[in-house]
């Protein structure tokens, strides 16, 4: 799969579940590729995959937009981050992961997920497997920015 069609797949992915879970628009800025990534003061939730298709997939966003994410999730407000949070995090990654993965699996290929894993933290370098390259695809809502990053090789 190329990066374009890669990149669309990852935003109608995630337009369908914010449009189902929270009733709200997301808008993409495009895609980029980046072999390293560095990671300031962000939460990232990181999902393994692996079958015909291998890497990881992440959720990456501030903490004031992971608790406006998961306070639109629970509808309640949550202006601190805290577990409750990062739990949060790591479900709405899950599940966009899951709908992304229904499109992996397109031509019969066997595609399975990891359980996520949710980091919070500061002056973080992120790289993927050897020699491969995270595809970054950047969201906006109405209040949140947040980016799906992925590195996979079939």
């Amino acid at each position: 799969m190329d990066d374009s069609s890669l990149a669309h797949s990852i935003e109608e992915s995630t337009d369908k579940v914010f449009k189902s879970m929270f009733a709200m628009e997301v808008n993409s800025n495009g895609f980029e590729r980046k072999s390293e990534l560095q990671a300031g003061n962000e939460v990232l939730s990181i999902i393994g995959i692996r079958g015909e298709w291998k890497g990881s997939f992440m959720l990456v966003c501030d903490p004031d937009s992971a608790c406006r994410l998961v306070s639109t999730m629970l509808g309640t407000e949550i202006s601190e981050l805290n577990n409750e949070v990062l739990d949060g995090i790591g479900e709405l990654a899950n599940i966009m992961m899951g709908n992304l993965k229904d499109v992996l699996e397109e031509g019969n290929k066997d595609v399975a997920i990891t359980p996520p894993t949710v980091i919070h933290g500061d002056n973080m370098i992120v790289r993927a497997r050897a020699k491969q390259e995270w595809l970054v695809v950047p969201f906006t809502t109405h209040n949140s920015n947040f980016e799906v990053r992925i590195a996979i090789k079939d």
